[in-house]
């Protein structure tokens, strides 16, 4: 059975309300050509699924939402969990605040969780686009835990 993908008129339409593209977050279109390129190599995306919204970071660092999946790249390895996947779209208030002090522009660090103990812990874009993204995700993540309730994801 194939995994359902999302409708990326509805994840483009959240990240563009919630804040849209920023310096290094952006909609995998308005990339630049170079970026996009080497993004799509190294995320390697299977049959059917679009990139959507990717955060570039520097040395290999990065995040892409898909119509199918989260993906990362970073200091740990790659990792990727399927939105139907998701449980928990969270960020370590306190310990982000003993980091960086006081004040959600500073905020950076993306915790994704999905079944199995999959788990992401990305660095992002700190300030407006760590919560364009975080508001971005929270949608497929409340879709599927409800789809799951109800035994049908």
């Amino acid at each position: 059975m194939s995994q359902p993908t999302f409708d990326p008129g509805i994840l483009l339409a959240r990240f563009t309300r919630c804040g849209g593209d920023s310096d290094r977050t952006k909609r995998v279109d308005n990339l630049p050509p170079e970026n996009r390129k080497m993004l799509l190599r190294e995320a390697a995306l299977e049959a059917g699924e679009e990139p959507l919204i990717a955060y570039l970071g520097g040395s290999g660092d990065w995040l892409l939402l898909t119509t199918l999946r989260i993906l990362h790249a970073g200091p740990g390895g790659r990792m990727d969990i399927r939105l139907v996947d998701l449980i928990k779209i969270d960020h370590d208030l306190a310990g982000e605040a003993k980091k960086h002090g006081p004040g959600k522009s500073l905020y950076r660090q993306l915790t994704i969780e999905g079944i199995g103990g999959r788990r992401i812990v990305a660095d992002v874009e700190p300030g407006e686009p760590f919560y364009t993204l975080w508001n971005t995700l929270i949608w497929p993540c409340n879709w599927a835990t409800a789809h799951r309730k109800r035994g049908l994801a």
